[in-house]
């Protein structure tokens, strides 16, 4: 197989295709929730509290005035 020699001239520049507010709305108003109910996990179970002795973050402190 032969090898390609690297570009070194940048592609002409393409738009970008930007999607609106309004059209991102729209989608997520067709998209319904029928679809995160499909793939939605129901037998997940949170995890239960931590082992005795288990090594926990320190939480962090937030400075105030």
């Amino acid at each position: 197989m032969q090898s390609r020699p690297a570009r070194t001239i940048a592609d002409p520049g393409r738009p970008v295709g930007t999607v609106t507010a309004a059209e991102a709305q729209a989608e997520l108003d067709d998209a319904g929730d029928t679809d995160l109910v499909r793939v939605a996990r129901p037998r997940l179970l949170p995890p239960g509290p931590p082992a005795p002795g288990w090594v926990l973050p320190k939480p962090v402190e937030r400075g105030g005035s």
